[in-house]
């Protein structure tokens, strides 16, 4: 019986050998085309939050570069202010040193 047993063995051992061969390549080329779809859909999700990134960072900037704009505008008002105190100041320093009563400042202006 054993004798038997191997001989059909050995008969259908090329079969077998092909449909597992044809079976493990059949899977591989599945799982290799899954993995090449994941890695693309990886890859394009990647970059697009790469680009939405970027898009923010320069949005970031023009708003950063509109409000530096905007606080040196300001900055510079403030200094006009401050030397206009300064003069003002200046001249109500002349005007008491003078003796002159404070509505001479008045005209000063």
């Amino acid at each position: 019986m054993t004798a038997k047993v191997d001989k059909e063995l050995d008969r259908n051992r090329g079969r077998v050998r092909y449909d597992m061969t044809e079976r493990v390549i059949k899977s591989v080329r599945l799982f290799t085309r899954a993995l090449d779809d994941k890695f693309k859909a990886v890859v394009s999700q990647t970059r697009i939050v790469l680009e939405r990134a970027l898009a923010k960072k320069e949005a970031g900037e023009k708003f950063t570069g509109a409000a530096t704009a905007e606080i040196q505008k300001q900055l510079a008002q403030v200094e006009r202010v401050k030397q206009d105190l300064v003069q003002l100041q200046k001249s109500v320093k002349l005007v008491k040193s003078a003796g002159e009563p404070m509505a001479s400042v008045e005209r000063l202006r």
